[in-house]
C-alpha cells in the first residue's frame, strides 16, 4: 500500500520507520535559525524537531507579530546571511509552501 508519505516508497513509512534517513533536520544548524516578524523571539526554532519528536507539543509555537502575519525564515543550510523582506521581492523561492496549523506533526510538505 502506497503511503503517499516520507519517501513515496509502496510502503507504510511508520511501519517501516524509513522516515529518519529522509528528514533534514540533522543537516540544520538550529542555533543559527532565525525569522522576521515572529511574536516571541526564537520560536523559530521550536518549528525544527527531530523526526521522533514531532508529535510532541511546543511550548512556544511559531507565530508572526500581530500586525504583520508574513513571516521570513532564515535556516542555515540556505546559506545566505544578507536575506530581507526587501531582498527577498527581487529573488525567486527555491521553495514555497501554503501551510496549515499542525500541532500533532503529521503534515508533510514535499521538498523540491
Amino acid at each position: 500500500m502506497a503511503s503517499g508519505g516520507c519517501c513515496s516508497h509502496d510502503h507504510d513509512c511508520e511501519e517501516e520507520d524509513c522516515a529518519p534517513q529522509w528528514v533534514l533536520y540533522k543537516y540544520i544548524d538550529i542555533p543559527q535559525v532565525s525569522c522576521l516578524n515572529e511574536e516571541d523571539q526564537g520560536s523559530c526554532k521550536n518549528v525544527f524537531k527531530p523526526w521522533h519528536e514531532r508529535s510532541t507539543p511546543t511550548e512556544s509555537p511559531l507565530r508572526s507579530n500581530d500586525d504583520d502575519a508574513e513571516l521570513l525564515i532564515y535556516i542555515p543550510y540556505i546559506n545566505r546571511h544578507d536575506l530581507d523582506f526587501s531582498s527577498v521581492e527581487a529573488l525567486a523561492p527555491v521553495q514555497e509552501w501554503n501551510l496549515v496549523e499542525n500541532s500533532r506533526g503529521t503534515m508533510e510538505y514535499p521538498t523540491k
